[in-house]
């Protein structure tokens, strides 16, 4: 079942980040799914004391996801080369 946006629990959508570093001319990129998963706890938890506005989010996926994850490294590696390349 899929997991309810609830912003009293901490549950916001996930994974729209916009970034920017290493793009050709400032041009950004959003790569979209069509499954993020599950927030954890803790990240639910990281919300409701942090507030939930997208710096925050920002904060939390580059902390605890997006550098990390190997998904999204792999991803990033292939936006990247993507962004270089004369397509």
């Amino acid at each position: 079942m899929r997991q309810q946006r609830d912003l009293r629990k901490g549950i916001l959508p996930r994974c729209l980040i916009l970034e920017t570093k290493d793009r050709e001319d400032g041009k950004g990129s959003v790569v979209v799914g069509i499954n993020p998963g599950r927030s954890k706890p803790d990240e639910q938890e990281f919300y409701r004391s942090n507030g939930q506005t997208y710096e925050q989010v920002i904060a939390y996926w580059q902390e605890h996801i997006g550098y990390h994850h190997r998904y999204y490294a792999r991803l990033r590696m292939l936006v990247s080369w993507a962004s270089k390349a004369d397509l």
